[in-house]
């Protein structure tokens, strides 16, 4: 898709709670957008680079939900991450209830 028809949504501009595990409660973002009427969850997984240098949920809690996303949506790689209050996130959105 050209760069020019994407629209840019500001992180700053978003209010995430935190989900995480009682030990690293900051390590599950999660927030609630709308796009044309749909509500979205918004979901920020917090990562880490693991002793092979491979990608990994920084809280083990996180981990298989992590695995189970890449295997189906980037087999071929890890997850682009964006930084958020000094830690880096992998960013999924997913569509919830009517």
């Amino acid at each position: 898709m050209p760069i020019d028809r994407l629209t840019h949504l500001a992180l700053t501009s978003l209010v995430f709670e935190e989900t995480g595990s009682p030990e690293d409660l900051d390590s599950r973002l999660l927030t609630t957008i709308k796009i044309g009427g749909t509500c979205f969850h918004l979901e920020a997984i917090a990562v880490d680079i693991d002793v092979n240098g491979a990608q990994c949920a920084a809280d083990f809690t996180f981990e298989d939900m992590l695995r189970g996303l890449n295997v189906a949506f980037s087999p071929d790689g890890e997850f682009q991450t964006v930084h958020i209050n000094e830690r880096e996130y992998a960013l999924f959105m997913s569509p919830f209830g009517r």
